[in-house]
């Protein structure tokens, strides 16, 4: 197998107005500010630190961790394009305007490098496993046009 050096490139599209954002991830009692987001940093190498549990609420009956996560766009603006990098499972891509409501832009899991053609606008937009009980290992970045 051979492999070439990395070439930067800049594509028309320039970054990604995601880029720089600000990020959440599912925690034990709602949403927890990643600081910095390595999910808007352009880092594609570098997976989101999964939250760990602790305390007596981490029994079998604890709600799961790092289900999700999302990024806020700081506004709502309109969408064509979603580019999902380093999941190691299944996952859904969905949009909302206030952070508590989702729609779904995949019924479709897919895991690794993938881009979806979206329309429509959102001020948030949130990658899930796409089981109940999975995570988002591995997630690197999440990149919105």
């Amino acid at each position: 197998t051979f492999q070439s050096a990395g070439v930067p490139f800049s594509g028309a599209a320039g970054p990604a107005p995601s880029r720089g954002a600000a990020c959440f991830e599912e925690g034990q009692s709602g949403p927890v500010a990643l600081t910095p987001c390595t999910l808007t940093d352009g880092d594609f190498g570098t997976p989101v630190a999964l939250q760990s549990c602790s305390g007596s609420a981490c029994g079998a009956s604890a709600p799961t961790l790092n289900n999700w996560a999302y990024v806020d766009l700081g506004a709502s603006r309109p969408i064509s394009l979603v580019v999902v990098r380093g999941t190691a499972a299944g996952v859904v891509v969905e949009t909302s305007a206030d952070a508590t409501a989702w729609a779904a832009l995949t019924q479709t899991a897919q895991s690794r490098v993938f881009s979806l053609t979206a329309s429509g606008s959102a001020r948030y937009v949130r990658v899930r496993s796409a089981s109940a009980t999975g995570d988002v290992t591995g997630l690197a970045e999440i990149s919105v046009w």
